[in-house]
């Protein structure tokens, strides 16, 4: 592959009616550098899912930034895109309607994908999680079986995907150490179960994703390639804070074993899901039968924030998503938060993001 101009040196995105979507990353990267399809000249301004049968150039015409491939007419409407960041490293850009389910098979491949959904939703076949709108996940795939999701009709799907092989993270800097000890399996070379990450609702990781769907309409191709590329590693920088190793630690005067950080983590959880009337700090403890102390302690020392600071930020990032996302009136987003009078919610939101939401809902 050394002989062929990198995808990376090229800023144009081709059109292939091959196929895409399934196709392993060493297949993905080949086909960049053979530079296959042809470009889209109706690209951005025309309707999705419309002048998109292109011709293929089987011989190649010199190495492409990425390839998109046009939902059949017959199914649906919209397009994926597929986006060199680095070597070993995709990311995939989905913006489609389906008029009926559809099943989308992944082959056999070690692999880990951060998958961000800001609508629509999907069903991993394997585990049965469904994913929805505003939900995030890491997935790592052994390369012991090919699996498939299904992806819902008559709900816009819009979604970015990392795909990154084992051996891209070294180089991206993400060492053995850094990862938690289920993800750690995956860069040896042994056979690995498939395993499931899910991230807590972030309003942050949706809104990264977000930007890098929009970017199509709002950028030219050559400025949207660097854009891409750098919010692929600004959301994949994001996941991994979220990451802490699950592993046993020493830190201030508390010895913290393989369970202890396993209940932190549930304990993040609950918080998360419960915005609206969060549990006590007695009451998590309980739930999650870790003492009091060590539930405080161990946020500050595995999370790098506290209890109260963590409740905050979260309820925020919620409310943000709700004003960006919705039609909700600013009473009915602070209750939802948490914050029983909409004056106390607007002068949080105020000191937190700089402008009242109201100015939040207008800039959006």
């Amino acid at each position: 592959m050394s002989d062929h101009p990198s995808p990376l040196d090229s800023p144009t995105i081709h059109v292939t009616d091959g196929t895409v979507l399934g196709a392993r990353t060493k297949e993905l990267e080949r086909r960049m550098r053979a530079g296959v399809g042809e470009p889209d000249p109706h690209d951005p301004s025309t309707d999705l899912g419309t002048e998109h049968r292109l011709s293929l150039d089987p011989e190649g015409s010199g190495a492409v930034g990425g390839l998109r491939t046009y939902v059949n007419e017959e199914v649906g409407r919209g397009y994926w895109d597929f986006i060199e960041v680095g070597p070993g490293f995709f990311t995939s850009i989905t913006d489609a309607v389906y008029a009926c389910g559809q099943r989308m098979w992944l082959p056999a491949e070690r692999l880990v994908k951060i998958r961000v959904l800001c609508s629509g939703s999907i069903r991993m076949s394997a585990s049965g999680s469904v994913l929805a709108g505003g939900t995030a996940v890491v997935q790592l795939f052994g390369g012991g079986d090919p699996t498939e999701y299904f992806v819902e009709s008559d709900e816009p799907l819009r979604m970015v995907v990392l795909h990154l092989l084992p051996e891209s993270l070294g180089p991206l800097g993400v060492s053995r150490a850094s990862l938690p000890a289920d993800m750690r399996i995956l860069v040896e070379d042994h056979p690995t179960p498939d395993f499931e990450f899910p991230l807590e609702a972030s309003a942050k990781l949706v809104r990264i994703a977000r930007e890098i769907v929009e970017s199509r309409d709002r950028l030219l191709g050559e400025l949207r390639q660097t854009y891409v590329r750098g919010k692929a590693r600004e959301l994949l920088c994001e996941v991994l804070l979220r990451l802490r190793p699950l592993s046993d630690t020493r830190a201030g005067q508390n010895r913290y074993r393989q369970g202890d950080i396993v209940r932190l983590h549930e304990a993040r959880r609950i918080l998360a899901s419960c915005l609206d009337d969060p549990p006590s700090i007695d009451l998590l403890s309980r739930m999650v039968a870790i003492n009091r102390t060590k539930l405080k302690a161990g946020f500050r020392e595995f999370f790098g924030e506290t209890i109260q600071q963590y409740k905050t930020r979260v309820r925020l990032d919620e409310a943000l998503r709700l004003i960006e996302e919705t039609e909700l009136s600013m009473g009915e987003i602070s209750r939802r938060v948490g914050f029983s009078h909409p004056s106390n919610f607007s002068q949080v939101m105020k000191r937190h993001f700089g402008v009242s939401p109201l100015e939040l809902r207008r800039g959006s």
